[in-house]
């Protein structure tokens, strides 16, 4: 009689936990509505999995297509792209490089020119006219040298000045820094040639600090969040980039420093989104405004928002990389959100919600005419951006999690990639 019982027990214990998780997971695409696309143009590229940011100027996109599928980085080979977003067409295609490119954010354009940062110790500098290869800059005189000043996650540009991060990967913590290169040094006459960038600012040995995250210039100042790599710390730097000064240097209460893109400049206002949410009055010193993890219960970070933060119709839109299985360690899943609006003088929640199938998100939400597209694992999501009701989703196309999809002219931009043949067709798709 207690075995049976005991049986009983279990089975009806499994059907409610099925019953539970697919009610956790699935709630959401029951009451779903598909999105259909409306689709302005198409264009067949080799780009396929790849969490590097593009670089949109005016019409014009330039992204890598790069062989993220290799067993070695000395397999790995690139090419750089320029698209023409009213057309879809391409402009122009550099050939082929055996060298793997560096960080997130590895392209740039200064002048007439597009740089791309090298794992190598090399920077390759294209024509913006016809995507040839104008030069090559060692950074370094030997491989020691060069190994200093190519390990970068993010770069930015400033008039003539080419800045990027530099961290140690083989444990030399005095070479972490932020460095500079003026372009107006580079020989466009010689095939290749020898520059040693500058230091802007190094590592201080007595913080053990370095850059991790993305760096934003305004006005000429750099600001940049740094982190202790064994301790969960950091500050927030501004730094004159034509004197190479600090001006000054806040110290974060709680702020890991780890987040990837996670900073924005708001008039006066400096926000960091990663592991907890931070705002600084840069007028002031970076003088803190607030500093907070949630808001009713509900965490507002999440580690790092890969994607980036959107601006618009006077809100913060971003995702986070938390997800259903916070469940698990605790949390209410009515507390769990990844995909959020919100409201930055105070950073109260305007709408927020959570994608079940997906969980963590590393994406940019992307605004335009009032709605607010998520890009998922295989999904998009979209909104009313104002409101944050759910306007349908489409489960046809096949982003991933890093998707930094963008706008132009009323269309949202994206790749939709192919995991068979390991492609992806660059898709503008009407708002």
């Amino acid at each position: 009689m207690v075995k049976k019982f005991v049986i009983i027990s279990l089975i009806l214990l499994m059907f409610g936990s099925c019953k539970f998780f697919s009610d956790f997971f699935n709630n959401q695409d029951q009451i779903k509505n598909t999105y259909n696309l409306n689709v302005v143009w198409k264009l067949q590229t080799e780009r396929y999995f790849s969490n590097r940011n593009y670089l949109k100027i005016d019409n014009y996109l330039y992204f890598d297509e790069s062989d993220e599928d290799y067993n070695d980085v000395a397999d790995y080979t690139f090419c750089i792209s320029k698209v023409d977003l009213d057309t879809g067409r391409y402009v122009w295609k550099t050939n082929r490089i055996n060298a793997c490119m560096t960080g997130w954010d590895s392209v740039k354009k200064i002048q007439d020119y597009i740089f791309v940062l090298s794992y190598r110790g090399k920077i390759y500098v294209y024509s913006d006219i016809d995507g040839s290869l104008v030069t090559t800059v060692f950074l370094g005189n030997d491989d020691e040298e060069k190994k200093i000043f190519t390990n970068s996650e993010s770069s930015v540009t400033y008039n003539e000045f080419l800045i990027w991060d530099v961290f140690s990967s083989n444990g030399i913590y005095k070479d972490d820094g932020i460095v500079k290169l003026n372009i107006n040094e580079i020989d466009y006459t010689k095939e290749s040639q020898v520059l040693i960038p500058e230091y802007i600012w190094r590592r201080n040995e007595e913080d053990k600090q370095c850059a991790a995250n993305f760096m934003i210039e305004k006005d000429g100042i750099l600001y940049f969040e740094t982190c202790a790599r064994d301790d969960l710390w950091s500050f927030i730097y501004a730094v004159d980039l034509e004197k190479n000064e600090i001006l000054w240097r806040k110290y974060t209460n709680g702020m890991w420093g780890t987040g990837q893109n996670c900073l924005y400049i708001l008039d006066n206002r400096l926000y960091s989104i990663e592991n907890r949410i931070g705002c600084y009055d840069i007028s002031k010193e970076g003088c803190s405004v607030f500093e907070i993890e949630e808001n009713n219960g509900i965490y507002l970070g999440g580690h790092s928002t890969v994607g980036g933060i959107t601006y618009s119709g006077g809100y913060f839109y971003y995702t986070t990389s938390s997800s259903p299985g916070g469940n698990i360690v605790g949390t209410p899943r009515e507390l769990i959100k990844n995909i959020f609006c919100i409201r930055p003088s105070d950073f109260k929640i305007v709408w927020c919600d959570l994608d079940y199938k997906t969980g963590s998100l590393y994406s940019k939400v992307v605004v335009e005419n009032n709605k607010a597209f998520v890009f998922g694992e295989d999904r998009i999501r979209v909104y009313n951006a104002a409101t944050g009701k759910l306007l349908g989703i489409n489960d046809e196309v096949g982003t991933w999690v890093f998707e930094n999809a963008t706008t132009y002219n009323g269309n949202v931009i994206f790749f939709n990639t192919d995991r068979k043949t390991k492609t992806s067709v660059l898709t503008a798709i009407k708002a």
